[in-house]
């Protein structure tokens, strides 16, 4: 049953984690797109906080010895819910509706522009898939940009990052904390100050731009790793005597996790898959890792730093201050204006356009009607 509600819930989250960021991107005005994408990345480490401090004090429930309670690790599965709670007839549901349609209208008129007349007369779901994974490697623009996002989540995936949140209480034991209660303790430190250093971020982000954060939080977490590293090799056969070693490695390790959540943390299907395939691999290449490498382990996420460095500053374009549809302009492409004329023609065709010139001109005769009465109740 476990391996089941993990499967599950691993749909439901790998599907969110691409259309979450890409949906907030798409709404959003260039001027505050990092801040709202990066409120994605605030929201799932706020959950990844909360879960290691869940995880901290249902260990206590029954004590922490061999009379511990069921309940020490069925109640953090237990406190996941959501709902949501505008009811179908309201206007912004029915908005939302027009918006998916439009989009299908879009995605359908795209599809027998661009494909193949073979895959045009086989009018399926799947045909159709494949023909839009074809067309996103079909020019050289699509493929850089698809790259692009496929390689970022690769160099953040292998920065190490998700040996260290899945494993956590397991790298601070093998740094010489002693029991599991006091690696999770720590463990809970390390989601506070993931948390902690995702807020400046999300500030900052676009003013600095996306390109500078990554280089210089690829440093940190460079360094970061390697002293690390070298602190393991040097004392891990005798911690017992050299304590104050270990709580500095936790310290590099704090400070590497600060990096992450400030640079690479907020940072859509190709790109998420990317993202899961190389966690997958993380997740189970890791812990033979550490247990054959040691200290190797850091120098080894240490070099994919270094190449991830290398990689942003000569590769990846910088989207500060961009509109998504002069993202053209920055990859040197041609197709954004096209499919914006599309798009709205798509719009105009499922009532959407005329919906919303509605709204906006009932909002203004509102508007002025509530003027007027408020000049005629000044009068008296």
């Amino acid at each position: 049953m476990l391996y089941a509600g993990r499967f599950f819930t691993g749909i439901g989250v790998g599907t969110f984690s691409g259309v979450g960021p890409l949906y907030n991107a798409e709404l959003s005005a260039p001027e505050l797109r990092g801040f709202l994408v990066s409120f994605y990345q605030f929201a799932t480490i706020l959950g990844i906080m909360l879960s290691f401090w869940i995880g901290y004090g249902s260990n206590y429930i029954g004590g922490t010895g061999e009379g511990q309670s069921n309940l020490a690790w069925r109640l953090p599965s237990i406190i996941q819910a959501y709902l949501r709670k505008l009811p179908v007839e309201h206007e912004l549901i029915r908005v939302e509706l027009k918006e998916i349609k439009a989009e299908c209208l879009f995605e359908k008129h795209a599809f027998e522009k661009r494909a193949s007349s073979l895959l045009r007369e086989k009018q399926n779901v799947w045909m159709r898939e494949i023909a839009q994974y074809f067309n996103i490697v079909r020019t050289k623009n699509n493929f850089k940009r698809v790259a692009t996002a496929w390689l970022v989540m690769f160099f953040q995936q292998w920065s190490g990052i998700d040996a260290i949140i899945y494993y956590t209480s397991n790298v601070f034991i093998s740094l010489g904390l002693t029991g599991g209660t006091t690696a999770l303790l720590v463990t809970g430190v390390t989601g506070v100050v993931f948390f902690v250093c995702t807020l400046p971020a999300m500030a900052i982000i676009d003013k600095v731009g996306r390109k500078p954060m990554l280089i210089v939080g690829s440093v940190v977490m460079l360094i970061s790793m390697v002293l690390a590293g070298v602190i393991v090799a040097k004392f891990r056969h005798d911690w017992t005597e050299h304590v104050a070693a270990g709580w500095v490695a936790v310290a590099f390790i704090w400070v590497y996790v600060g990096a992450f959540g400030a640079t690479w943390g907020p940072g859509a299907s190709i790109g998420a898959s990317s993202n899961w395939v190389n966690n997958f691999a993380v997740a189970f290449f890791v812990p033979p890792m550490f247990e054959a490498w040691a200290w190797g382990t850091y120098v080894f996420f240490a070099a994919f730093l270094a190449a991830g460095i290398v990689w942003v500053w000569i590769c990846v374009p910088e989207t500060k201050g961009a509109t998504l549809e002069e993202m053209d302009r920055i990859f040197k492409s041609h197709s954004a204006a096209e499919d914006e004329a599309m798009l709205a023609e798509a719009q105009r065709d499922v009532g959407l356009t005329q919906m919303l010139e509605d709204d906006a001109i009932n909002a203004v005769e509102h508007k002025s009607k509530s003027g007027k009465n408020t000049n005629q109740v000044e009068k008296v």
